[in-house]
């Protein structure tokens, strides 16, 4: 809970967060700074998610869920890249690639279901998909169509995709 510091005499009209003397100590323990980082994207989510008018149980502390096509080209470029790597081993719990070029680091879960779309949980908001992530896109589209459906983390790095069955 916030409270006010006793010596400040108007933290809301300075605009200012001030945390109490005896309380600062806390805050240089790692462990509890990770604990309140947890807590305000969980909070974050649940906000955002309410705001788009889905139901309130599909939002949780992975962060926002957003419902993603899969990629039109599904022979081609990254996906078939993976694809290929996939294939040969749908029995494995992870598998990696590496890629020439660079990309974007992202790290996600994603839902891989059936059918034309996938959920991606994300620590942001994308009110436009066209501009998710081609990687993690091409990820689980390769996944769907190599029959795997289910829970996966992808860590996309700069010249790399590991993905790694939940």
């Amino acid at each position: 809970m916030y409270r006010r510091d006793p010596q400040s005499p108007s933290d809301k009209k300075g605009k200012v967060f001030r945390i109490r003397e005896d309380y600062r100590g806390w805050w240089s323990t790692p462990l509890f700074r990770d604990l309140i980082a947890d807590r305000v994207d969980f909070a974050l989510a649940r906000y955002f998610y309410r705001k788009d008018g889905e139901p309130l149980a599909a939002a949780d502390v992975r962060g926002i869920a957003v419902k993603v096509g899969y990629a039109a080209k599904k022979e081609s470029g990254y996906t078939g890249m993976l694809r290929g790597i996939i294939s040969g081993s749908k029995d494995g719990s992870a598998w990696e690639c590496s890629f020439e070029g660079g990309g974007y680091p992202a790290k996600m879960d994603i839902e891989v279901h059936k059918g034309d779309h996938f959920v991606a949980w994300t620590a942001k908001r994308f009110d436009d998909v066209t501009r998710f992530p081609a990687r993690i896109k091409a990820a689980a589209t390769a996944l769907c169509e190599e029959g795997l459906h289910g829970e996966f983390q992808v860590v996309a790095e700069k010249d790399s995709l590991r993905i790694v069955r939940k």
